[in-house]
């Protein structure tokens, strides 16, 4: 959902976005002050043609979640969202049932404590789960298993209520796509499990059928980040180069072809990358000298690029100033730059990045 206002705000406050993340029908980001703000809208086969009147996901423009909180971390599960504050307590709203908080089968229409006692330093979540780290140095996931993307060894479309802990090495970063999960060890080794289509997992087809439990991506690379979608993945190696693997056939491996890889290969253009972030069927990242650039599908301008022509190799996005961070999902995509503004893409409605509201 792309805005061009936002209501008038205290001048005294400083402003600035410090993070965003794109879902696939609502955003959120985190102001200077640690605030959240969100905006959207969804047809929901539970609640209809939008959530009650009291819900806080039918805006247009950025919309500051009430509660008084604080967070440091805020992340978008498709249609809902769920915040960290410094504690590490876990706040959600609009989560929708296949979440699965604490067992809930109703949606959180205003932010509330979720998880219980759990507490986490990080976490990612995609439209049916979600996955963290956990203030124990665990990895542990919950909501639905489908396909296998809680990593526990089931694969079965019951719901998972609650954290569950990934079996296999400990990981330092986890990152959650629609019909996955990705993670990193320590050491910059790479898992992945869930649905095996096209490659995505990444272990060069030496296996078929879900993976079920965290299962190495070939090739012995070493990774700094790693991000993944519906049906592929990316990360980016120690040398600052991106790999990719997975369905291909949109052009978002950027490797300059159509063609699916089940291990990981190297992104065109030469660049040296930073950040990463994932969609459907197209990709984006931030290089080491602050541009992004984005290649894949390109049905809503969610590339930036003036058109709606697919790239099958990274296209620059002309974001004004050094970008410091990207998030994408399937429609549009959000970058923040160093003056802390942030500009987004797509939906069909922007087709070149556009200046969003400050925010406090």
């Amino acid at each position: 959902m792309i805005v061009v206002g936002c209501d008038l705000l205290d001048p005294d406050t400083p402003t600035g976005w410090v993070s965003i993340d794109v879902g696939s029908a609502y955003t959120c980001g985190l102001s200077v002050s640690g605030k959240a703000w969100c905006w959207g809208a969804y047809h929901d086969p539970y609640f209809g043609p939008s959530f009650p009147a009291d819900s806080l996901m039918d805006s247009l423009t950025p919309r500051e979640i009430p509660g008084g909180h604080r967070f440091t971390w805020v992340r978008t599960g498709g249609w809902g969202a769920c915040g960290l504050d410094a504690a590490g307590t876990v706040y959600c709203w609009n989560i929708i049932p296949s979440l699965s908080f604490a067992g809930a089968r109703t949606a959180r229409r205003h932010p509330a404590v979720a998880l219980d006692s759990a507490r986490f330093h990080s976490i990612e979540m995609s439209p049916s789960h979600a996955c963290g780290l956990a203030m124990t140095e665990t990895a542990m996931c919950w909501g639905s298993g489908y396909r296998g993307v809680i990593g526990n060894g089931t694969a079965g479309p019951m719901d998972v209520a609650g954290p569950t802990a990934v079996e296999g090495p400990t990981f330092v970063q986890v990152a959650v796509g629609l019909l996955g999960t990705c993670a990193l060890t320590f050491e910059g080794a790479a898992y992945c499990w869930g649905a095996r289509n096209s490659g995505r997992v990444g272990d060069g087809g030496a296996s078929s059928g879900d993976a079920t439990f965290p299962t190495a991506v070939a090739g012995n690379h070493a990774f700094v980040r790693i991000a993944t979608g519906q049906y592929h993945s990316c990360g980016i190696a120690l040398d600052a180069s991106m790999l990719c693997w997975g369905d291909n056939l949109a052009g978002q491996l950027g490797v300059g072809d159509s063609l699916s890889r089940s291990a990981p290969a190297v992104v065109s253009g030469n660049l040296e990358w930073r950040e990463i972030a994932i969609g459907h069927a197209h990709t984006c990242g931030v290089t080491l000298d602050w541009q992004v650039y984005c290649w894949g599908a390109n049905f809503a301008g969610q590339l930036g690029t003036g058109g709606f022509a697919s790239s099958p190799v990274p296209a620059r996005v002309p974001v004004p100033g050094q970008v410091t961070t990207v998030s994408t999902y399937n429609r549009s995509t959000c970058a923040i730059n160093h003056e802390q503004r942030a500009f987004c893409w797509g939906d069909e409605s922007r087709l070149v990045p556009m200046e969003m509201p400050a925010i406090r």
